[in-house]
């Protein structure tokens, strides 16, 4: 029943008065006071298309729809305050028709919630800065939105809890926040050529069997990657560039291609995530030490850039597996004391500088002792220990001698000191090993 002191009901009531072309309505330049659409009240089954041009909604305004309604709603610069739209979730009942916003403002928020069967477009609109464009769903649907095209647009999308076949956000200057949050797509998601995104944030993302995933030239300063199954037909990261933070927790990369994909400046946490079968084709890590990670994450990166010929990065990433592995070692003390020398020595053979100075320390070292051997400096020095040395020269030294084939390096200038001379070797043997294997592993393996 029409309530003639309801605006609502006296805007829709009159509507036929407004100019018709064909089965399309066209409202321009009306201050439209209505504050809801109701279908079982409102709508008229001979206009197959709603247009509202240079209109502005005094009030926030909430449309309810379901399959009754067949028309397209269309809204061309105007200016809302909220603005809610609401489809029945029930099957067989849900709405049919398109929504297409173009250059249209909304000091409020954006909210749809339920079952679109058709498009629903968002093109180059204006939201205030504290609010969002939000679409929810409900679980448990094939579709809660067929697909949904945000472009030119600078303001905060969240989806939440809903199935999409294809969502596209793209061409915007400065966007505050995205939030994808419990969805599933079932055929494309693309975000791209996005100037300055503050936050991107997806999790518990279910892509379907031969969906495709496109992010493209994107400038984000924190990036959240959690729980993200998948068994796409591909995955593409092109020119994409993480300044502040890059968090990625249990992710499957499988067909995924990393082109230009820039995190070196941002801080890297990545936990329980799959690497495996991902291209890494160009990604700059940065400092591979700052990356927060287990074991097996540097393990699968240094297995994937050594299959792909990156080897360089995949010896630095080796480095971190050990490290992280001599963190978490509980063996014996023989095999931590091996591992805390390659630490020490050559950083797992990642640094050939301090091997190549360690040479020169113990060459220095080897000298002056020889110095002091010559002119019984210790003797002189250590008077209590010359018991000691007597015991070495009688019972190492002749041990050291009779090994072949060190013994031969010894020769008679060793006279004395066999044994010292015998450490000093097997050290500089060590030391050399490092430094000539760090040294291959900078330039090529």
């Amino acid at each position: 029943m029409v309530d003639f002191s309801d605006p609502s009901d006296v805007f829709w009531n009159n509507i036929s008065g407004y100019p018709v072309v064909g089965n399309t309505i066209t409202i321009k330049g009306e201050d439209i006071h209505a504050k809801e659409f109701i279908s079982s009240k409102h709508y008229k089954k001979s206009i197959e298309k709603y247009i509202f041009e240079g209109c502005e909604f005094s009030e926030d305004f909430i449309m309810s729809l379901d399959s009754s309604v067949k028309s397209d709603f269309v809204f061309h610069k105007c200016r809302f305050k909220t603005f809610i739209c609401e489809s029945n979730f029930v099957v067989g009942e849900e709405y049919t028709g398109l929504i297409d916003f173009s250059d249209s403002n909304h000091q409020g928020g954006i909210k749809f919630q339920g079952v679109f069967k058709n498009r629903i477009f968002l093109n180059n609109i204006e939201v205030d800065k504290h609010f969002s464009v939000v679409f929810r769903g409900f679980e448990g649907r094939k579709y809660c939105y067929s697909d949904i095209f945000i472009s030119g647009s600078n303001c905060n999308v969240g989806l939440i809890s809903c199935n999409v076949g294809m969502l596209l956000i793209r061409d915007s200057g400065s966007i505050d926040k995205i939030n994808i949050e419990n969805v599933c797509i079932e055929s494309q998601l693309q975000i791209k050529n996005i100037e300055a995104l503050n936050t991107l944030r997806i999790s518990n993302l279910d892509l379907q069997k031969d969906s495709k995933v496109l992010l493209e030239r994107l400038k984000v300063k924190c990036f959240s990657f959690l729980k993200v199954s998948q068994d796409v037909k591909y995955m593409q990261f092109n020119e994409v560039t993480v300044g502040g933070e890059f968090f990625c927790a249990k992710v499957e990369f499988r067909n995924t291609y990393f082109n230009d994909f820039n995190i070196e400046n941002a801080q890297k946490d990545i936990r329980k995530t799959s690497f495996i079968d991902a291209h890494l084709n160009d990604v700059k890590w940065g400092d591979v030490s700052r990356i927060y990670a287990n074991e097996a994450t540097f393990r699968q990166l240094k297995f994937v850039n050594d299959s792909q010929g990156s080897h360089l990065i995949a010896n630095q990433f080796y480095a971190m597996e050990m490290r992280k592995y001599q963190e978490e070692f509980k063996g014996n003390c023989q095999a931590r004391l091996v591992l805390w020398l390659n630490k020490v020595i050559s950083n797992f053979g990642q640094s050939y500088v301090r091997p190549f100075f360690l040479i020169i320390a113990v060459g220095i070292i080897r000298s002056i002792t020889i110095c002091g051997h010559e002119n019984d400096w210790l003797y002189r020095l250590c008077e209590p220990l010359n018991n000691f040395f007597e015991w070495v020269e009688k019972s190492l030294n002749p041990i050291a001698s009779s090994l072949l084939p060190i013994s031969r390096f010894l020769g008679e200038a060793s006279n004395g000191r066999e044994f010292i001379d015998l450490l000093f070797f097997i050290i500089l043997s060590v030391l050399i090993w490092h430094f000539v294997v760090a040294l291959k592993r900078h330039t090529k393996r």
